[in-house]
């Protein structure tokens, strides 16, 4: 559902979210951190940067902090900061409203009467799950594995 642009800017804000109050991160080491490509992901903090997700600070010390606390950040703004759009079908996206060219039966289809509700609680969750929630329970889901080395 989300576009590969979409899934590297989440995984680079929930990066810059464990990093939050220290020193500002490099590209490089998000990047390496979690695999994405240096070039596809400056390209990605840019986009966060003017959105007002990130800051950026130039110099041997500089890299991106988040402008705001991780708390205050939802996944729906990182969404937005690229241009992802949020849709299970693109005739239900309520925002572009870009009609199926093989439906016959727009205003009455079916199909697009369960994506719009399956839209809505989309919607509803990353409008409320922010990057602090997502790192608290990324954190617990790693202290679950098990270890079965002898």
């Amino acid at each position: 559902m989300f576009s590969r642009k979409a899934n590297y800017a989440l995984r680079a804000a929930v990066f810059l979210a464990r990093e939050y109050g220290k020193l500002p991160v490099k590209v490089e080491r998000i990047a390496t951190g979690e695999r994405i490509p240096r070039k596809f992901l400056e390209a990605i903090m840019l986009d966060m940067k003017l959105a007002g997700v990130c800051r950026s600070t130039r110099g041997k010390q500089g890299g991106y902090v988040l402008a705001e606390l991780p708390s205050q950040i939802t996944v729906a703004k990182v969404l937005q900061a690229v241009g992802s759009p949020i849709a299970v079908l693109s005739c239900a996206d309520t925002k572009s409203k870009v009609p199926c060219t093989d439906c016959a039966f727009e205003g009455s289809c079916p199909v697009r009467l369960v994506s719009e509700q399956l839209q809505m609680s989309v919607r509803k969750v990353i409008e409320q799950k922010t990057l602090e929630s997502l790192v608290h329970e990324s954190d617990a889901l790693v202290s679950q594995e098990v270890d079965f080395v002898i």
